[in-house]
């Protein structure tokens, strides 16, 4: 790194780098989980951004950008070729067009830094990098349907700094651990520009104590994350994975099959205070089964069970259709789904592209999106925080929730999802991976639910205590010791983080401009 420092790549080479920096990131998520390749990817970003102007810094960051979504979200090729049966060269072109897009977020905040650079030179650098990385990181997750994925602080769920996501979320852990990166690059500059090697002992104490500090705040932050005395409870919970092929999971001809599967695979596990199906179970409108609905909702009832289930719901008088998860037993309820899955749950400029090719054209593809006030669902002992399948990225959907509840029952995120569409890609670790962080975020226990894999169960800390393996049909059919935490960050959400981002930068400015005065 010291020798990368002192001489950085120019011309094509330039960006090749960025290149390959934006490509090892994802390995540091799931499934890999070489979280220290993320700290790495980002301190080769900052070093070749360092004293770029802006139309160059673009140029790096978009490179950057290219090679990070390349290998993290690359897993759509299996969607649109498998399951929409787009010929290879057009699965490639349409998988190089969503990456090409999405790397746009890191072209934008390569601009706004080299832009801050050109006006404020290193001061306008040092501050910008990291408020800009935390805004388009935000803008990812909101603009049109929202990308939440590939975020920094998902990599940290199995680190040493996974404290930070009880205190912080996953934006805020993201933000300071680009903080610490920003600052070892720093340490790292003091070192090359020492002439003699008494003078190298200083900043690498510093880095020494950086570090130290950072795992240490993370320690604590874990050990101090519930302002609230921590409570218990033994629960049974049944988690159904019936291994459906997506390619044959529309089939009309096959639906009673697929009933039977479901009905077979269940009778056993009334008795067990929560069973859980995945994403759309039922391949049909809740209309066209409601003799099935009934008799599973006697069943759970008489055996006081609560079935949790995914399933589409079509409004006649509105004439349109829900992904809706619904709850049967003594508690009777609903809950529609609110971000949908583009293409894959409505399509965009429908108007031009619908039927164009089989991929524009998927079953259950022009679904309506849930209101999005609705409230978290309840069971006899628990409230139930739903989530169906890429809902479980949008964490303002839980704040929602939280809010919304009025009683004092503790809380449990259950997540249903179809990873069948992303066949055996990164994509179903990854989103696992965001199930844990959910849990670390709030405290509490997550309850995962797929057709092919991976179903889990994770505890509050956002450990898997319990998993399938993918394309098998299993059932995780368990009694478990859950704790129930609510961390500071369900308590107050990001104002704490942004009450530090707004100390920090202002550190920074104080500490650049007593530099340059030093000068």
């Amino acid at each position: 790194m010291k020798a990368f420092l002192k001489q950085r790549p120019t011309g094509r080479l330039l960006y090749l780098y960025a290149a390959i920096a934006g490509a090892i990131y994802p390995l540091g998520l799931a499934p890999l989980n070489i979280w220290p390749l993320l700290f790495v990817s980002v301190l080769v970003l900052i070093a070749l951004l360092d004293n770029q102007p802006t139309k160059q810094a673009f140029k790096i960051a978009y490179c950057y950008g290219v090679g990070y979504f390349a290998v993290g979200a690359s897993w759509v090729y299996v969607s649109i070729h498998d399951f929409g049966h787009a010929p290879v060269w057009l699965s490639v072109f349409l998988t190089l067009v969503f990456v090409l897009f999405l790397a746009l977020y890191k072209g934008i905040m390569g601009w706004l830094v080299g832009k801050a650079y050109t006006l404020k030179g290193q001061m306008g650098f040092y501050f910008t990098f990291p408020l800009a990385w935390l805004a388009l990181d935000w803008f990812q997750g909101v603009f049109l349907t929202g990308f939440p994925w590939l975020y920094l602080g998902y990599g940290l769920v199995d680190s040493v700094f996974s404290g930070w996501l009880s205190w912080f979320g996953v934006q805020g852990a993201s933000y300071f651990a680009v903080i610490l990166m920003l600052l070892t690059y720093l340490c790292l500059q003091m070192v090359r520009k020492s002439s003699y090697k008494g003078l190298i002992k200083a900043p690498l104490t510093a880095l020494f104590l950086l570090w130290a500090v950072s795992m240490g705040s993370s320690l604590l932050m874990d050990k101090y994350s519930s302002l609230e005395p921590t409570t218990e409870q033994s629960v049974s919970v049944a988690l159904v994975q019936p291994n459906i092929p997506q390619n044959e999971k529309w089939q009309p001809e096959l639906l009673s099959t697929f009933i039977h599967r479901y009905h077979n695979m269940t009778e056993p596990l009334w008795g067990a205070d929560l069973i859980i199906w995945p994403e759309a179970a039922i391949p049909a409108v809740k209309h066209r089964v409601e003799n099935w609905l009934e008799l599973w909702s006697k069943q759970a009832k008489a055996s006081g069970s609560q079935l949790i289930l995914g399933i589409p719901v079509y409004e006649a008088e509105q004439q349109q259709i829900y992904a809706s998860v619904i709850t049967l037993g003594d508690y009777q309820q609903r809950y529609d789904k609110q971000h949908l899955v583009p293409f894959g749950e409505f399509v965009p400029l429908e108007r031009w592209l619908r039927g164009l090719i089989e991929f524009f054209n998927l079953p259950m593809s022009g679904m309506t999106a849930g209101r999005s006030e609705q409230k978290a669902l309840e069971t006899e002992r628990f409230n139930i925080y739903p989530a169906i399948c890429y809902e479980i990225a949008f964490s303002g959907l839980f704040d929602k929730f939280n809010k919304s509840v009025t009683n004092q029952k503790d809380s449990l995120i259950v997540t249903i999802s179809n990873d069948a569409w992303f066949g055996r890609s990164w994509g179903p670790h990854q989103h696992l991976q965001i199930a844990q962080s959910r849990a670390l975020e709030y405290g509490i226990p997550v309850l995962r639910a797929t057709n092919t894999g991976i179903t889990a169960v994770i505890n509050h800390k956002g450990q898997i205590l319990s998993k399938t393996l993918q394309f098998e049909q299993n059932v995780l059919n368990e009694r478990f010791i859950f704790k129930f935490a609510s961390t500071v960050y369900s308590k107050y959400g990001l104002i704490i983080c942004l009450f530090l981002v707004v100390i920090l930068q202002l550190l920074i400015v104080l500490t650049l401009l007593k530099t340059q005065k030093n000068k």
